[in-house]
């Protein structure tokens, strides 16, 4: 008989759009493992002081350690360097457009991904068999992952996209955080239309797809959720929600993503729209003007508040 093969839900979209937090609630689900921005995974592995979601070295999580003691038999035995290297090879937002054309998509991702697919495929097996659970929460977001996922011919994939005001992203993008350093307008606003492209070119059309904004996220999140688990045929009855506006989050075992995955007891949802007042009118405008066609499709105005 068949093994099942593994079912991910994978949150598509841009950063600052709210998947950190998507991606821990889905992690207090009874049979969900929330395992953070798996795209980041080797980089994770290969530093000294990166941290698991739980609070903890990554490198001395007990159910990391467990996770890759299954998948390789050891952290010694996997090249390491090389899985990352070979991530960096496509991970860019250069290479997005090679997914949009099949030829060209399989020329280069039989090139340049060798083992990788089938590493990858290893390690999401054995988080699956370490943890029980039914379902990963995969936020890496990064749109040509999926398809990297998919290569092996093991994973069971559904995807829901977060999208956002790219101007609130934009403008989220440039404060400090610990996660990366500050980005400019326009490599915002560009890395914004390529991510949307892709996805919305090669994953909506291929079904187990939905779209949700941010602002559904913190004004209905128990609808967003609900919505995701009818999509994949998963029924739960205790969602970790206090009431509309508060949820109530334990430690998630995440290798990656933005610091607010550390965030654990009642947390209060709130819209975060500071941009509108305190972005500069010139970057405002800019990533209107590179943006716009997303902005009408995904129902955001055009003129915001100026500055």
């Amino acid at each position: 008989m068949a093994e099942a093969r593994t079912k991910i839900l994978y949150i598509a979209g841009v950063g600052r759009s709210g998947s950190t937090l998507l991606d821990n609630i889905f992690g207090q689900l009874e049979g969900f493992f929330s395992a953070g921005e798996m795209i980041r995974f080797w980089d994770q592995y290969l530093d000294d002081k990166a941290m698991c979601g739980c609070g903890v070295l990554f490198r001395s999580c007990p159910v990391w350690s467990a996770i890759i003691v299954h998948a390789f038999g050891g952290r010694c035995a996997i090249d390491a360097s090389e899985m990352a290297r070979i991530r960096l090879a496509w991970d860019h937002i250069r290479r997005a457009p090679i997914t949009l054309i099949p030829f060209f998509r399989k020329f280069f991702f039989r090139r340049v991904l060798k083992s990788y697919p089938e590493t990858m495929a290893r390690l999401y097996r054995a988080i699956q068999r370490v943890t029980g659970c039914r379902v990963i929460v995969d936020s890496s977001k990064h749109p040509v992952h999926p398809y990297v996922l998919t290569m092996a011919g093991e994973a069971d994939l559904y995807v829901l996209h977060v999208v956002r005001d790219p101007r609130a992203i934009a403008y989220s993008w440039q404060r400090k955080s610990l996660e990366s350093p500050p980005r400019g307008a326009m490599w915002s606003a560009i890395a914004f239309d390529a991510g949307q492209t892709v996805t919305e070119t090669v994953w909506a059309r291929r079904g187990r797809y939905i779209r949700r904004r941010y602002e559904d996220l913190v004004s209905d999140p128990r609808a967003l959720v609900r919505d995701a688990l009818q999509m994949m045929g998963e029924k739960i009855d205790s969602l970790p929600f206090i009431d509309g506006e508060n949820i109530q989050l334990k430690a998630c075992h995440t290798v990656a993503g933005n610091p607010s995955r550390f965030r654990a007891g009642a947390i209060h949802l709130k819209l975060d729209d500071e941009w509108q007042w305190n972005m500069p009118s010139r970057d405002k405008l800019v990533v209107t003007m590179l943006t716009w066609p997303f902005l009408l499709h995904y129902r955001y105005p055009l003129t915001p508040y100026i500055r």
